[in-house]
């Protein structure tokens, strides 16, 4: 199957349910924010934690449990009066996390060499801090942050003021963090860490607001597009994540289409999941007979079928 046609299939499927784009796209879009309850407390958590002026806040969550576009939100959403570092992958050296951030600064590294680089780093700081500027740095998957930059970091963070921090980090990382701040080495930093908040996979009642809501933000008016025991299913597959839930709704919504049905149904979901090694493999649907591995057609072939 070529791409071109793999576009045109899901553009069809688009159109079929009325949609003006992918509902369920797996890039992290905040105009697809749904504030449920769990993410609008990290968020308020998070503003709240910027505007006290805490030196470090931290962020966790498993996998595909909606960290980036927590982060991307904060990105899009803070005023003029905070200016915004992101470093998306800091397995760096302490020299090289420095350079990141010097560079998210906009200072010119071509002029500066090692020796002087957190000197400038300052001065920039203490400018910004002069124009009430305050920086905040968004460091995502923290996890992946080696020891000695993690202490690099520590370091950095000393940089303030007699009243102020002249820097507030933030960490949004995967559980792994935690074990990693729980080393003896790095008790300083764990210490000044003011305020955390762990995200939790979504319940029910979270999955069934998730799904119904992105296919109102593309452009979906008719009755609830998944019956109950497809979203009770897609609850206990997706693991609740909203990553997991994101690329089973695809498909699901896909071998609706390719049935010609509205409305996305158990066996849907039982199909998407089998063909999804991540998520958890539903064995029984609601008639209670059992669907066998050769009963259940393979994203691929269901999408040469379609289009002949």
């Amino acid at each position: 199957m070529t791409m071109s046609t793999c576009s045109r299939l899901i553009k069809e499927c688009e159109e079929f349910f009325g949609l003006k784009e992918a509902a369920f796209q797996l890039t992290p879009d905040t105009r697809y924010v749904v504030n449920l309850t769990d993410h609008a407390n990290a968020y308020n958590m998070l503003l709240y934690a910027i505007e006290s002026g805490e030196g470090f806040i931290k962020l966790t969550g498993e996998v595909g449990l909606g960290k980036t576009l927590i982060c991307r939100r904060l990105i899009n959403e803070l005023s003029d009066q905070y200016k915004v570092l992101y470093i998306p992958n800091p397995r760096l050296t302490p020299y090289a996390i420095k350079k990141a951030i010097a560079n998210e600064l906009g200072l010119n590294l071509k002029r500066i060499d090692e020796a002087s680089l957190i000197i400038k780093i300052n001065e920039s700081l203490l400018k910004l801090g002069k124009k009430n500027k305050k920086v905040v740095l968004l460091i995502d998957e923290s996890q992946n942050i080696p020891s000695e930059t993690l202490e690099e970091i520590r370091m950095i963070s000393n940089l303030e003021t007699e009243q102020d921090k002249l820097i507030q980090i933030i960490f949004f990382g995967q559980p792994e963090l935690d074990e990693i701040l729980n080393k003896h080495c790095h008790r300083q930093l764990k210490q000044r860490i003011g305020f955390d908040y762990e995200l939790k996979p979504f319940d029910f009642n979270a999955v069934y607001t998730y799904v119904i809501s992105r296919m109102r933000f593309a452009g979906y008016k008719g009755p609830d597009p998944f019956s109950y025991w497809a979203l009770r299913t897609l609850a206990r597959a997706s693991l609740g994540s909203p990553r997991l839930l994101n690329i089973l709704c695809h498909k699901a919504l896909l071998l609706s289409y390719s049935k010609g049905r509205r409305r996305v149904l158990r066996e849907d979901i039982v199909q998407s999941a089998q063909d999804t090694q991540s998520a958890r493999k539903p064995v029984f649907n609601h008639h209670w007979y059992w669907i066998g591995p050769a009963a259940l057609t393979p994203m691929v072939v269901l999408a040469a079928r379609i289009l002949g």
